[in-house]
């Protein structure tokens, strides 16, 4: 069967731009006290986040975007017009406690725990907002599209189609499972830019006269043997790239996130994109409250046993233990966190601690440092938060 390229369609440039603002990926947030030990801890998953809000989910429709100077009431009437989305420049300020919108601390991490808000929303995070006490204060820029719902037919054949896989033991499960997953990414994309390093293209690229405004000429390697081209322009843009459906696919998930950790209440610990970890003591009413099952949209405990002692230093690490402290769990990413044997390694989990991370030189790395490729790398790294220099 011929491959058939489908074009995403074309709106002005502001209204891609404007959406990729609204962009701000999973939400991966402590609750607790960094590095401090407590327990008992129950988590729970979400069964394919983002596929379970691109079924049935209403997107922008990139073919019918138009642009608006707003203030609250223009933004009110389009929140509640349901033949229109909305991303839109504001300014908002939480009045009953309840903070969840991405901000950038002044190390320019992404927080989750402040109580104004100043940039770009999509409409599911808006209206979410508002109906738990936050305040519009400001209005800029609005961007409103027609709605639609692309995604019905891909995410239910594939879902069967994973579905049968798992009932069969089939190793594709695994390949569907990931396609799923990966498929909001394509919309946010970012430009490609492409290393040219073939000799009989840079041969014919520098033939023009004007090539040194189109191209920086690299070498791989110090004595400027193993030479490469950079093009000097900001790269290709995808042709799958629409932020507008990136901005919403994350929006609708970081809310349905919200709604868990909500019901977690102070007892909440810690969230990672479809994941919410909380103390023993508010488990029956996570039982009770959340919708569990296998289906799409529906929740799953990972813990039916508590885990009695937990660390959690930062975004992406944490430790779990049993009663006598041997590890059960150690989540951190970028480290060796185990040997060669599979045990764990006896700093893995403490960030006092620095930390083993082993992999192998890349093609362009290992000739700019002079190694051969895929040698061996190795190296220590130490948080910067927590590392105790001994």
């Amino acid at each position: 069967m011929p491959k058939v390229w489908r074009n995403m369609g074309r709106c002005w440039s502001d209204h891609n731009a404007d959406a990729q603002k609204a962009y701000y990926g999973g939400r991966v947030q402590v609750f607790t006290e960094l590095g401090v030990e407590i327990g008992p801890v129950r988590s729970m998953d979400a069964n394919s986040m983002f596929p379970s809000v691109m079924l049935g989910g209403q997107y922008p429709d990139i073919d019918d975007v138009h642009r608006a100077n707003g203030n609250e009431r223009i933004l009110m009437n389009l929140i509640d017009d349901p033949d229109r989305l909305i991303w839109a420049q504001l300014e908002m300020t939480s009045k009953a406690g309840i903070n969840f919108l991405p901000m950038t601390n002044d190390e320019g991490r992404r927080v989750w725990d402040r109580p104004t808000f100043s940039g770009w929303l999509a409409e599911p995070e808006i209206k979410y907002a508002i109906q738990n006490g936050w305040q519009v204060d400001r209005v800029g820029k609005i961007h409103h599209a027609a709605p639609i719902s692309p995604f019905d037919m891909f995410i239910t054949k594939f879902y069967n189609l994973r579905n049968q896989y798992k009932r069969d033991n089939d190793g594709r499960e695994l390949m569907v499972k990931l396609l799923l997953n990966s498929l909001y990414g394509k919309f946010g994309q970012r430009p490609m830019t492409q290393r040219i390093d073939q000799d009989a293209k840079i041969t014919k690229i520098m033939e023009d006269d004007d090539y040194e405004e189109k191209y920086q000429l690299r070498f791989y390697d110090g004595t400027c043997d193993l030479p490469y081209l950079m093009p000097l322009n900001e790269g290709r843009t995808p042709r799958s790239q629409w932020f507008g459906f990136a901005a919403f696919i994350t929006s609708y998930a970081r809310v349905e996130l919200q709604k868990v950790i909500q019901l977690a209440g102070e007892h909440a610990v810690y969230c990672d994109t479809d994941s919410v970890h909380y103390h023993e003591a508010v488990h029956d009413r996570m039982m009770s409250m959340v919708p569990l099952g296998d289906e799409l949209g529906q929740w799953k405990l990972e813990t039916p046993d508590a885990i009695p002692r937990c660390r959690y230093w930062e975004p992406k690490v944490y430790l779990h233990m049993d009663d006598h402290g041997n590890k059960l769990l150690v989540k951190h990413k970028g480290v060796d966190t185990r040997d060669s044997f599979g045990n764990y390694l006896s700093t893995a989990g403490d960030l006092t601690k620095a930390q083993p991370s082993t992999g192998t030189y890349g093609y362009a790395h290992s000739f700019r440092l002079g190694v051969e490729p895929g040698r061996n790398r190795s190296t220590m790294k130490r948080s910067r938060r927590h590392y105790i220099d001994e």
